[in-house]
């Protein structure tokens, strides 16, 4: 999270522990289990209900790609096919109704 925080510099991201929630709210049903994941969930779109959530080592080389600059050469990367060895390793399109959220970084 450091990382992403030093190169947000348009504060665009906003950040959630897994067990908070926003978590729960967002990772029900199929997604249920994600929440006691240790790794980072990226959420693109939170506000709009076309939301896609990625995991781990994908969803940090996505926020490098979404931070724009010089940091999207390894962005790159994410648009790479996954790997079948883990199934938490591809994007997950979410058809989520809109929730409105809070202005701040950092959501419960």
């Amino acid at each position: 999270m450091k990382q992403l925080l030093a190169i947000d510099r348009t504060e665009a991201f906003l950040f959630a522990p897994l067990q908070g929630e926003t978590a729960a709210e967002i990772l029900t049903g199929s997604l249920a289990p994600l929440q006691g994941t240790q790794g980072l969930l990226l959420i693109e779109n939170y506000q709009s209900t076309e939301r896609k959530l990625f995991c781990g080592t994908r969803a940090l080389l996505r926020a490098f790609w979404l931070s724009g600059g010089l940091w999207r050469v390894p962005g790159i990367f994410s648009f790479l096919p996954s790997l079948p060895s883990s199934k938490h390793r591809h994007h997950y399109p979410l058809r989520i109704p809109m929730r409105p959220g809070p202005d701040e970084r950092f959501l419960p």
